[in-house]
């Protein structure tokens, strides 16, 4: 099951994606999700100040692309939080803004299988002078995954 959620804090926004798992994992949806954490931990990375929101899309694109899922992540690998869920920059193939401290964006590549089904891994970050800060505490071990 595909969970999307955020929160609300003195009006700025959070958002967050896992894939929980009731019983067993399906051998491909067990597949793709390892390559979706490679993905996003490349993505991760990748977040910088001065770097083209593009680069950390880029990042975790090549990362599916080279799993051979290239065609079913359909859209950008993130976008920019503050007051409102979805802001600039944005963090896909056409983000030509460049990151600076301070900005909170999500990094959430996903792979999508028709009649499969799909994983996405979402976190917030926060540019850093030296880099990037996950905010989100949530785990993204597949075995912790499973509900008991």
């Amino acid at each position: 099951m595909l969970i999307d959620w955020g929160a609300r804090l003195a009006g700025y926004r959070s958002d967050l994606t896992r894939v929980v798992f009731t019983d067993t994992i399906p051998a491909e949806i067990g597949r793709i999700y390892e390559v979706v954490v490679a993905a996003q931990a490349a993505g991760l990375k990748a977040v910088r100040p001065g770097i083209k929101a593009k680069s950390v899309d880029r990042a975790a694109r090549d990362v599916i692309a080279e799993a051979g899922y290239g065609n079913e992540f359909m859209h950008g690998v993130g976008h920019g939080l503050g007051l409102e869920i979805h802001e600039g920059p944005v963090v896909a193939g056409r983000g030509e803004q460049r990151l600076a401290g301070n900005m909170v964006i999500t990094v959430e590549p996903g792979i999508y299988l028709p009649g499969v089904g799909g994983v996405r891994i979402e976190d917030d970050v926060v540019v850093t002078a030296q880099g990037r800060r996950r905010l989100s505490s949530l785990p993204v071990d597949i075995r912790k995954m499973v509900l008991r």
